[in-house]
C-alpha cells in the first residue's frame, strides 16, 4: 500500500535526445556564452516564480491523501479526503452529554485525548441514569445483588493501556484504569486486589455501588427462580426449571474515542457489564483489542454489546486494522462485526470509530436494528 499526494509532483526519466550540447571554448566558456547568460536569467526567473506558484496553492489547496491497494488486498473505498478539522470526540449511543464533557477538555489549549476519553467515561458514571444503568453505581447486579465495573484506557501515542475487571465499590472505574496505566507497568487488575489499588495507591474511597433499586431488583430476580441466568449447565442451587433459550444479554457500554489538536488518538471504555452475571466474571471492556483500541498512526475503535461474545473476535483491533487497509471507519467496522454474525447472529453488536485524519462511523449488527452515536467536532460548532 503506498500514499499518493494530490500536490505532488511526478518527473519524467532524461533521455540523450532531449538535451542540448552546446560546444565550450578552450577557457571554459560556451561558444554562445552571451545568449547562455540571457538563457539562464529566463530559466532563474521561471523556476523562482514556480517555487512561488508551488507555495500559494500548497497553503490554499486542501491536500488529499490516496490509498493505493494491491490485488489481493481488502477492498478499498474512493479516496478520502482530511476533511475534518481537528478535535474530534465520539461516543457510543445517544448520550451527547458524554461527547460535551470530553469536548471542554479538547477545547482547551493544551487539552489531550487522554484527558477526555476518561473525563467522558466518568460522565456516565456519575450519571448512570443518563447512561441507561448500564456504566457506573446503580445498574445491572451480578448473581449476588453486587454491581462490578469493567473500564479500560488506552494511549495511542505510547500504545500504553490500563485496565480494571471485576473492580469492587469503586465509582471511578475508568480512573482506576488510568491508574493502572500511569502507575505500573501491568495492563489489567481485577476483583478485590484492584480495589486495594484504587484505594491505597490512587486514594479512592470505597463505596457501595448498589442502589435500592438494584436490591429490589435482585430480590424480584432471586424471586422469580433467578431466570434468566449465565449457565449452560445449570447448577442445583438454582430451583427453577432451566431454559436453553435465553434472551439476549446485551447492555450499553459507554466507548468513547478521542483525536485531540496535536493529533494523537485515545480511547476509553466504562460498564457495568451484564445483568445476573456470575460473580467474577469479566466482559470484553478492559480486554485490549475487544472494548477498544487505539493505533496511534490509523485510528481508534470501541466496542458496546454483548461482551462474552465480541472479546472472542477482537472487534475493535480488527476494526483498526481494516481503516489501516483502506476502509472508511463505517466499512471498517461492518466488516469486522461479519465473523461475530456468522457464529452469533442473534446478539447485539455495535462499533465506533474514528480514523487519524478525524472521519468516524459505526456499524452495528445482529437483533440490534439500530445504533446511535454522539460526535462533536469544530464543524459542527458553525
Amino acid at each position: 500500500m503506498s500514499v499518493d499526494s494530490r500536490l505532488s509532483t511526478t518527473y519524467s526519466p532524461v533521455s540523450s535526445d532531449t538535451l542540448e550540447l552546446l560546444p565550450l571554448k578552450p577557457d571554459g566558456h560556451d561558444a554562445s556564452s552571451s545568449w547562455w547568460r540571457r538563457r539562464g536569467n529566463v530559466i532563474k526567473f521561471i523556476a523562482g516564480f514556480a517555487v512561488l506558484v508551488a507555495v500559494v496553492v500548497a497553503i490554499a489547496v486542501p491536500v488529499y491523501i490516496f490509498v493505493i491497494m494491491k490485488p489481493g488486498d481488502v477492498p478499498s473505498p474512493s479516496p478520502t479526503p482530511i476533511v475534518r478539522r481537528l478535535p474530534v470526540i465520539v461516543n457510543t449511543w445517544p448520550w451527547p452529554q458524554v461527547a460535551a464533557t470530553g469536548w471542554k477538555i479538547l477545547a482547551e489549549s493544551n487539552g489531550t485525548s487522554l484527558d477526555a476519553v476518561e473525563r467522558a467515561c466518568n460522565f456516565c458514571e456519575d450519571n448512570p441514569s443518563v447512561c441507561g444503568f448500564s456504566v457506573g453505581y446503580g445498574g445491572n447486579p451480578n448473581a449476588d445483588g453486587e454491581t462490578t465495573l469493567d473500564a479500560m484506557i488506552m494511549h495511542g501515542p505510547t500504545h500504553d493501556v490500563g485496565a480494571v475487571g471485576c473492580l469492587k465499590r469503586i465509582k471511578h472505574a475508568v480512573s482506576v484504569a488510568r491508574g493502572v496505566l500511569e502507575y505500573t507497568y501491568h495492563t489489567l487488575l481485577v476483583g478485590d486486589d484492584a480495589t486495594n489499588f484504587a484505594t491505597t495507591t490512587l486514594k479512592l474511597p470505597e463505596e457501595d455501588l448498589s442502589t435500592n433499586a438494584t436490591i429490589q431488583q435482585w430480590e424480584a430476580w432471586v424471586a422469580a427462580g433467578r431466570q434468566p441466568n449465565h449457565w449452560k449447565i445449570q447448577p442445583s442451587s438454582y430451583m427453577s426449571s432451566f431454559s436453553s433459550s435465553l434472551p439476549d444479554f446485551s447492555h450499553d457500554t459507554v466507548g468513547v474515542v478521542a483525536l485531540d489538536q496535536y493529533g494523537d488518538l485515545s480511547a476509553a471504555v466504562s460498564t457495568n457489564g451484564m445483568r445476573w452475571k456470575i460473580p467474577g466474571r469479566v466482559g470484553d471492556s478492559p480486554i485490549p483489542g475487544a472494548g477498544a483500541y487505539v493505533d496511534n498512526d490509523i485510528g481508534a475503535a470501541a466496542a458496546t454489546g454483548n461482551g462474552d461474545v465480541m472479546m472472542r473476535f477482537l472487534p475493535s483491533l480488527r476494526t483498526v486494522l481494516n481503516m489501516g487497509a483502506g476502509m472508511t471507519p463505517s466499512q471498517a467496522c461492518k466488516e469486522a462485526l461479519s465473523p461475530i454474525v456468522r457464529f452469533y447472529p442473534n446478539t447485539s453488536i455495535a462499533l465506533i470509530a474514528l480514523d487519524r485524519h478525524g472521519n468516524y462511523g459505526g456499524a452495528c449488527a445482529g437483533v440490534q436494528e439500530s445504533f446511535t452515536f454522539a460526535v462533536q467536532h469544530p464543524d459542527l460548532e458553525e
